[in-house]
């Protein structure tokens, strides 16, 4: 009896630990199956640190510092809300989206000094450009 139970609770500790492990495998690179190239994906919910220098380097060079939020608008910009309706928001520029990493499902836009990150109108990370 003893022995089918500690086979019981490895075999469950196996399980839960392990499922994670696999599924965060999942999504690192998708295989284009026309030409067998594996493509970047990021699946993280995240500005991660290139994506950051990346965004920054290129408001800092262009010489135009985009004007910030009205405060009420900016105090409604917040992780895990809608995007606020009525927001002026612009899409990134086209030669600095070519250089970020594919988010599947995610749009990266522009509202004021910040770059937002929304996923189903929801808000999911707030960059500012210039910190």
């Amino acid at each position: 009896m003893q022995k089918s139970f500690r086979i019981a609770v490895i075999g469950f500790a196996l399980a839960v630990f392990a499922t994670p492990v696999v599924a965060q495998s999942k999504g690192r690179g998708a295989k284009d199956k026309s030409s067998g190239a594996v493509q970047a994906q990021v699946s993280v919910d995240v500005f991660d640190a290139i994506e950051i220098r990346l965004i920054r380097d290129y408001y800092g060079n262009a010489g135009q510092k985009p004007q910030a939020l009205p405060p009420g608008i900016a105090k409604n910009l917040r992780r895990g809300k809608p995007l606020p309706p009525g927001i002026a928001k612009k899409s990134l520029p086209s030669d600095l989206s070519r250089n970020l990493p594919v988010r599947e499902g995610v749009e990266l836009v522009v509202a004021g000094d910040q770059v937002v990150m929304v996923r189903a109108g929801i808000v999911i990370d707030i960059l500012a450009i210039f910190n």
